[in-house]
């Protein structure tokens, strides 16, 4: 995600060959288009992380299942249309704690900045996963934000 003019990313292709994996850079465009592009990057990856942190919380709340949070994301992650390396991470999380009880339900960053950006922009995509929707969680984030540490 390379915003330069064509001579600046020529000249400094090779140190990106070098350091990005197969494949894992591209010239975007202009001065400040990889920025762009990074951004909304952002914005899907926090998308992302905001609906397997429902999803889990869903099963998690359960009073009919007692579901192992592990084993689901561990069969998520061969053959589902939901596996990814973020999820790779929460298997691996849940392998070490199967309900997850040693982590704080809160974030200190909003990834606001592709919010802002979009309505600068006009698009009409609008960000549909609002913070914990799971009245549960909320009264965790909640109890979290006034927790001292």
């Amino acid at each position: 995600m390379i915003g330069a003019t064509p001579a600046a990313f020529q000249h400094c292709e090779s140190i990106f060959r070098t350091l990005a994996a197969a494949e894992g850079y591209a010239h975007v465009g202009p001065p400040g288009a990889g920025h762009y592009v990074k951004m909304v990057h952002n914005g899907i990856e926090y998308g992302l992380l905001q609906a397997y942190a429902e999803g889990y919380e869903i099963l998690h709340a359960s009073k009919d299942f007692k579901l192992q949070l592990g084993q689901i994301a561990k069969l998520w992650n061969h053959g589902s249309v939901v596996r990814s390396w973020l999820n790779e991470l929460a298997e691996r999380a849940f392998s070490d704690d199967d309900q997850l009880s040693a982590i704080r339900g809160y974030v200190e960053d909003s990834g606001r900045g592709a919010g802002l950006s979009r309505r600068r922009s006009g698009s009409t995509c609008r960000r549909r996963s609002s913070p914990c929707r799971c009245s549960r969680g909320c009264a965790r984030v909640r109890r979290s934000r006034s927790a001292p540490g």
